[in-house]
């Protein structure tokens, strides 16, 4: 019985402990797709104010160089980007932050990325939190944030990419003090693992629901994988019953990235 009490007391202080963690970080993501959208919104009024209306129009204004200093000045304001892309609607990459494209050097295409199929096939999706990847530019492990671009009839122009370094995140991550042979992981909605405190193979001890104790879910508020997207609950929440009562809460059934905490 005694033992029994001094577990209770563990687990309950592991808990709180992985509350207050999951609560920060959850903060901390939120200011980062904050910051992604704003840089998202920029574009997206550069694009209008241009009176983009068809794909060809699109691809006219990718031809100027303006284009490209827009982008370049977006990437060094906002910090958690490594590059901005616009794509058109057949997945051809016609123009990035990092140098002008020409015409003849259109050469990349994100045509098979989950989140080009996704957003392409999809009218009432407006954005996609794409599987981690490596960037074809330079082989960096990115998660790519991407948006639709549509015209006022909503037929699907092409997209804005917002690809953030998967250290950015792990590095955050193995710089809070979670205690021993705890994880922090960041997942999409559906289940797929982001981005780890765990780094290399150890990544897939963070696999949900592999071994170890959820201590708490938080739900990053406001970061839908779609606008309108409800009534979505996460594959282990039928797997797993955590100890507290808030750690899946109502507001993780809108939300499109979850931060999880786990012990040994």
């Amino acid at each position: 019985m005694l033992l029994y009490w001094q577990h209770r007391n563990e687990l309950n202080g592991a808990q709180e402990g992985g509350r207050i963690i999951a609560e920060l970080i959850s903060a901390q993501s939120k200011r980062t797709i904050q910051a992604l959208d704003v840089a998202h919104k920029s574009v997206a009024d550069y694009i209008s104010a241009a009176g983009v209306r068809t794909p060809e129009d699109l691809k006219l204004l990718a031809d100027q160089e303006a284009t490209y200093k827009h982008l370049k000045v977006l990437e060094h304001a906002v910090s958690p980007l490594h590059g901005l892309l616009i794509s058109d609607k057949d997945g051809k990459i016609i123009a990035v932050s990092r140098t002008f494209l020409t015409p003849s050097q259109r050469n990349e295409s994100v045509a098979d990325r989950d989140y080009f199929l996704s957003l392409e096939k999809n009218d009432r999706l407006d954005r996609y939190i794409g599987k981690t990847i490596r960037n074809r530019y330079n082989g960096e492990w990115v998660i790519p944030f991407a948006y639709r671009i549509a015209n006022a009839s909503g037929s699907f122009l092409g997209l804005i990419i917002c690809p953030v370094p998967l250290t950015y995140f792990e590095q955050h991550y193995r710089s809070v003090r979670a205690g021993p042979g705890a994880i922090v992981s960041l997942y999409r909605d559906d289940g797929m693992l982001l981005a780890s405190s765990l780094q290399g193979e150890d990544r897939d001890a963070a696999a949900v629901p592999s071994g170890g104790q959820i201590l708490v879910t938080r739900a990053v508020a406001e970061t839908p994988l779609c606008k309108g997207r409800t009534n979505f609950r996460p594959p282990w929440r039928s797997k797993t019953r955590p100890r507290t009562a808030d750690s899946l809460n109502d507001e993780g059934a809108r939300s499109g990235l979850f931060i999880v905490c786990r012990g040994s």
